[in-house]
C-alpha cells in the first residue's frame, strides 16, 4: 500500500498523500497542502516515481550532481494507492529514462501529471511509503 509517501527532505518535508476521491497524490510542504499559484487548485499527480540515486558533493556549501546517468538504478513506482519496486536506465545526458517492472520489462504508466524525484542514496533508508 502506499497511501502516504513521506521524503527525506529536510529543507521542505514533502510529503504525497493519496486522496481516494480523485486517485491522485495531494502534495504538501511543511504540513500544508500545496495549491498552485495561478488557479489555486490543490497540486496533485497520478504518477510517482521515487529514485534512489548517488551524488557527488562539489564543497562545503552543499552544491552537489546527482548521478542519474546509469543502468539499474533502483526505485518504486507509485500509483492508485500503490507502490511497486522497480528500476530505471539512462544511458546519456539527453537520453530517455527507461523504467522497468521486477520482471524486467517496461512498465506503464498510467495518463496523468507525473511527479518524479532522486533521493539521494545516503538517505534512502529516511524513505517512508505507507
Amino acid at each position: 500500500a502506499a497511501n502516504n509517501v513521506k521524503l527525506p527532505f529536510a529543507n521542505t518535508t514533502p510529503e504525497l498523500k493519496y486522496n481516494q476521491d480523485t486517485k491522485t497524490y495531494d502534495y504538501y510542504e511543511f504540513g500544508d497542502l500545496s495549491k498552485d499559484g495561478g488557479d489555486g487548485n490543490t497540486v496533485s499527480f497520478k504518477n510517482l516515481f521515487v529514485l534512489s540515486c548517488d551524488f557527488h558533493q562539489y564543497d562545503d556549501n552543499g552544491y552537489l550532481i546527482y548521478n542519474v546517468i546509469k543502468e539499474g538504478g533502483q526505485g518504486f513506482y507509485v500509483t492508485n494507492g500503490k507502490a511497486v519496486p522497480i528500476s530505471y536506465s539512462k544511458t546519456s545526458e539527453g537520453g530517455i529514462t527507461q523504467y522497468f517492472g521486477a520482471d524486467g520489462n517496461p512498465i506503464e504508466i498510467n495518463n496523468g501529471k507525473t511527479y518524479i524525484t532522486y533521493v539521494p542514496d545516503d538517505s534512502w533508508s529516511k524513505l517512508t511509503i505507507n
